[in-house]
């Protein structure tokens, strides 16, 4: 699996939820970041999110790149807001 669409209403990420999935992109519609619970090696456990794009709404990057775990993705780009669209 190379991406997957977190939809905003996942209010968590368990252990080894996306483990040596080899993700390269995640699209997260949260605006808030989501709880990881565990630790980090247990939800991208075997996953490179250093070289992994993480794609969030406009208005949410700021709270991405300051959460723990998610703050580590290589790039954290903002994806258009649903109601612009």
């Amino acid at each position: 699996m190379k991406s997957v669409i977190i939809p905003s209403s996942v209010k968590s990420i368990y252990d080894k939820a996306f483990a040596s999935c080899g993700l390269t992109e995640v699209t997260n519609y949260a605006t808030h970041p989501q709880g990881l619970y565990s630790n980090y090696a247990g939800a991208f456990s075997g996953t490179s999110i250093g070289a992994a794009r993480l794609r969030v709404p406009a208005n949410s990057k700021e709270a991405y790149r300051s959460a723990q775990v998610w703050k580590d993705f290589g790039g954290i780009v903002a994806i258009p807001d649903l109601d612009s669209e």
